[in-house]
């Protein structure tokens, strides 16, 4: 079984942010041609509004991610995310749903705080207030990675949790110790 999402932008911040960066570098640049004020601090900031625009236009204009949910390694359910620009297309995250610690939504009104531990965002609206998350320990580190996946999508990755969490509680019923290998 494979379960595939690309999720699709759902504002048009990303647009006006880039805008507004693009915007404030080229005031700084006019700045520094009529000789107004500090030069050193206007190339200054020239330069950090050319990188934020940079930076703004690569996360959400040109990368595009698409999260996978199949099976992996005799049946293990595994949760993959791949991210496009152009025609390259580079693995981002995966792991086994085996190794998921929990998976959570959050939504403009829910107060309960985000797991701790290195966030990796693979949203593609800036600024989405509604999306999902799943936690995960690898390599002795917890990683929080934050998805904006459809409800479709959604369902399926909860139910193969769900059944991951169940397989593991038998196998620790059982008194046998099943070694994931990485």
């Amino acid at each position: 079984m494979t379960v595939k999402c690309t999720p699709k932008k759902k504002n048009k911040k990303h647009l006006y942010v880039t805008l507004a960066f693009s915007i404030g570098m080229m005031l700084c640049i006019v700045m520094m041609i009529l000789n107004i004020g500090n030069r050193l601090a206007f190339q200054t900031l020239t330069v950090a509004f050319a990188v934020s625009a940079l930076w703004c236009a690569t996360k959400f204009f040109f990368t595009q991610a698409t999260y996978t949910l199949t099976d992996h390694y005799g049946g293990k359910m595994m949760l993959i995310i791949t991210q496009t620009q152009g025609k390259r297309m580079t693995t981002a995250f995966e792991t086994k749903l085996s190794k998921v610690v929990a998976i959570g939504e959050v939504s403009e009104s829910s107060t309960t705080p985000l797991p701790s531990g290195v966030v990796y965002d693979f949203r593609s609206t800036l600024g989405a207030v509604e999306y999902q998350y799943i936690q995960t320990r690898q390599l002795g580190k917890d990683i929080v990675v934050k998805l904006e996946a459809d409800r479709q999508f959604w369902d399926e990755l909860s139910l193969a949790y769900t059944q991951s969490l169940a397989s593991r509680k038998s196998v620790l019923d059982d008194g046998t110790d099943e070694e994931d290998e990485d």
